[in-house]
């Protein structure tokens, strides 16, 4: 009879080890968490997002920024203005040219006051025009005494890129205007267009 127990005790120790085991085993066997890089689908974005490209700045923006890198000056300037392409002799009083199909479009600065001499224009020029003719004849065809009681002694035109900036007044004043422009796109500036005119 004890040897009927011991033996029922030893299977019956026997089969809870073995249940032990295998409910062991059924947990190991289940998938652990791995730090492996998996194909499944994933809501997180996979790059960092692009930052989208500034937007050129207007030329009014571009040549209010001239006129805040300039050295000041005692003149009270009105505030840039667009230059009505549509009206063919507005655009010759301001861009000095007769021949406006380079033009895209252009803003103009002048003072308030027409006793002073002294125009400033930032003009963009169409894709694939000849900037450099262009520059030529708004230096050549301006009119230094538009203003009629007063002249410009110095005229200036320089380019970066397709958009010109012209200047019409003073040499000191043509001067530090134009070095503006060119220090705001150093490394992108073509050559100066100069013309002085005499009393």
């Amino acid at each position: 009879m004890k040897k009927f127990i011991i033996i029922l005790l030893t299977l019956s120790l026997a089969i809870s080890v073995a249940a032990c085991k295998r409910n062991g085993g059924e947990a190991d066997a289940s998938p652990k968490p791995s730090a492996a890089p998996t194909d499944a689908p994933t809501d997180e974005p996979t790059t960092e997002p692009t930052a989208e490209p500034e937007p050129e700045a207007s030329l009014t923006e571009q040549i209010n920024a001239i006129f805040e890198a300039a050295p000041e000056n005692q003149m009270m300037l009105g505030e840039a203005t667009a230059v009505d392409l549509s009206d063919a002799d507005t655009a010759k009083y301001y861009l000095g040219v007769s021949d406006l199909s380079p033009v895209k479009e252009a803003v103009f600065i002048e003072p308030m006051m027409s006793s002073i001499a002294f125009s400033a224009v930032l003009i963009e020029l169409t894709e694939g025009a000849d900037v450099e003719a262009f520059k030529s004849a708004i230096v050549a065809e301006s009119d230094e005494v538009k203003w009629l009681c007063v002249w410009a002694d110095t005229l200036i035109a320089n380019n970066s890129g397709n958009t010109v900036f012209f200047i019409m007044t003073s040499s000191e004043l043509a001067e530090g205007y134009m070095a503006a422009f060119e220090s705001l796109h150093e490394g992108d500036i073509g050559q100066r267009v100069v013309r002085t005119t005499a009393e």
